[in-house]
């Protein structure tokens, strides 16, 4: 849904936005749950632009943690990686914690 609204969804982001960090902690143990919430939050970086600024500490901790060595990097490196990039061409300037 997020996808298809596109930059339309800006107004409610801010909603989303507070529910995602409680999703993921939730989301501890579920691999499957774990790659929804990244795909959502990719889209919310795409959503949002260079507005991303609001929530860039929070996505740079998912970011790590999904493209740590583990043995749940077979269930996140990929999402994690889209929105590492989807992170790095919203943002209007570089994030050193990202590079």
């Amino acid at each position: 849904m997020m996808e298809g609204m596109g930059r339309k969804i800006r107004p409610v982001v801010s909603h989303v936005v507070a529910a995602v960090p409680s999703l993921w902690e939730q989301a501890k143990e579920q691999h499957l749950m774990k790659g929804a919430v990244l795909i959502t939050i990719t889209r919310l970086v795409q959503a949002l632009g260079a507005e991303v600024v609001c929530i860039i500490d929070f996505v740079t901790s998912v970011v790590a943690f999904s493209c740590e060595s583990s043995s749940e990097i077979i269930y996140t490196l990929e999402d994690g990686l889209d929105l590492w990039r989807a992170t790095l061409r919203a943002l209007a300037a570089p994030h050193p914690p990202l590079l």
